[in-house]
């Protein structure tokens, strides 16, 4: 509970950074919603984690939903996090295992969700990517897997 909180802290303060001005295209939302994740992994670089998956980005309209799959070992801890970019202000996300049953979920009110996995065995894993509020439609995210 302590990384997560830690986590959120950080994330909070790198989303507050002001956007950029003026009609942005999508590769500018992309970068912009990669950047965040880069920042949230240079902070869970610091208690052991590193990025094991490339970054998933993607876009989904207000009340929208996706998967991501991606395969995880057994032995390993992971904190997958969410982040999205300055038109979305509350994301969520759902990790569930192989069998297909929730592992655990980040549905709090706030646009940096955090969801953690230590994976009793090797396999694809689910995560479901929930666009909770989005102001200008379609709002980018982006998922990173960090494990140690």
């Amino acid at each position: 509970m302590m990384k997560k909180t830690l986590f959120v802290f950080a994330a909070a303060a790198l989303l507050c950074a002001p956007a950029t001005l003026g009609a942005q295209q999508k590769d500018e939302w992309t970068a912009q919603v990669r950047k965040q994740l880069r920042a949230a992994g240079a902070e869970l670089e610091k208690h052991g984690y590193e990025l094991t998956h490339h970054i998933y980005t993607g876009a989904l309209d207000d009340g929208d939903d996706d998967t991501v799959e991606f395969e995880l070992e057994i032995g390993a801890e992971y904190q997958i996090v969410g982040v999205c970019d300055t038109d979305c202000s509350d994301l969520d996300l759902t990790i569930f295992d192989t069998t297909g049953k929730e592992i655990d979920s980040d549905d709090e009110d706030d646009d940096a969700p955090i969801v953690t996995a230590e994976p009793r065995r090797t396999g694809r894993y689910r995560v479901v990517v929930s666009m909770a509020a989005c102001s200008a439609e379609p709002c980018r995210y982006g998922i990173g897997i960090f494990g140690k």
